[in-house]
């Protein structure tokens, strides 16, 4: 067996007891946190291996998913929610083309065609578009969910939350208390599934940049780590978020949908303003304490995470920076 192929399977095996391991509150051996970080032997060996070690690592941790908990549902769910993603993200992360840089090339006689002389760089695929990927398929897992509900969805969470709720409600005696907890509730019946969805998107994000910037330490990635300030995301984005808010004023039905929908494209919305301060502050002698104040700031309170949603959406709109012109199949590594 090959190396690249003998170190997905390992990755395989860990992703599937990780998932195991974080996955079961009703065990003593359960270790919450680590399930967390399920898809981050994935995201190595794909990052490090292509598309054929990413196959191989989802298929053992899938098949181990399913030795584990005797249940073809168990490696079904493994599947959709940790072992497709980083597929079909890296199939697309390792697309690259050749461009002319307009440089003299000092390849000599060898050099031929209309760009005789010219040397060529890489360019890669955007990671903007990567990152308006893996929203879609944040977005398409509740649209999925929603249907195989048989649009009960809300139902079914009001239902849940209401069970799980019911204890800790009979404890809550000051009024003020009973008001806000009665008001968190009910967000929480409108915006759960969204809520849900944006923290798998974010642990994506999260285990996907973790696992580039190991690789890129180790000199095991296959392509280079793009810059924060280099993304740019399309304006699909933020339009579809105007188009999902819109909806979310409706009420009923189609406002459950356009809210939770919302809630998930906010997200990628949020990165790019990051990424219009990391752009910004380029030029800046304080760079470093402000992008640690700004962070800083986010972490501990909200509403500079709504700000920096708002920052992305004009950053989006307006076309500021410059634009990628990479945007075609090209090459697969």
């Amino acid at each position: 067996m090959p190396r690249q192929m003998l170190m997905a399977v390992i990755a395989g095996l860990a992703a599937g007891a990780l998932a195991l391991v974080g996955g079961r509150p009703d065990t003593a051996a359960s270790v919450p946190i680590l399930g967390l970080l399920a898809s981050l032997p994935l995201f190595l060996a794909s990052l490090s291996g292509g598309v054929q070690a990413s196959l191989v690592a989802g298929g053992v941790a899938t098949l181990l998913s399913a030795v584990l908990t005797q249940s073809l549902a168990g490696a079904l769910y493994f599947a959709v929610v940790y072992a497709l993603a980083p597929v079909v993200i890296t199939r697309q992360a390792l697309l690259f083309r050749s461009v002319a840089t307009g440089a003299p090339d000092d390849g000599g006689p060898e050099a031929v065609g209309p760009d005789q002389g010219q040397a060529e760089a890489v360019e890669w695929y955007p990671p903007g578009r990567l990152l308006a990927l893996a929203t879609a398929l944040a977005v398409g897992g509740f649209v999925l969910i929603w249907s195989l509900t048989g649009g009960e969805l809300r139902d079914l969470v009001a239902g849940g939350l209401d069970a799980l709720l019911a204890e800790i409600r009979t404890q809550v005696a000051d009024p003020r208390s009973a008001a806000a907890f009665e008001a968190a509730a009910g967000v929480l019946r409108t915006l759960l599934p969204g809520m849900v969805g944006a923290l798998w998107l974010g642990l994506l994000i999260g285990n996907g940049l973790l696992a580039q910037a190991i690789l890129r330490a180790s000199g095991r990635a296959l392509r280079p780590t793009p810059r924060a300030a280099e993304l740019h995301l399309p304006r699909l984005v933020p339009l579809a978020f105007g188009v999902a808010l819109a909806f979310g004023l409706m009420g009923g039905e189609g406002g459950f949908i356009g809210s939770n929908l919302a809630v998930i494209l906010a997200i990628p919305l949020m990165v790019q303003g990051f990424a219009v301060v990391h752009r910004a502050s380029r030029a800046w002698p304080a760079r470093p304490w402000v992008l640690g104040a700004v962070y800083a700031l986010a972490f501990v309170l909200s509403w500079p995470l709504l700000m920096m949603v708002v920052l992305g959406t004009a950053d989006c709109l307006l076309r500021t920076g410059p634009r990628p012109a990479y945007s075609g199949p090209g090459k697969k590594d």
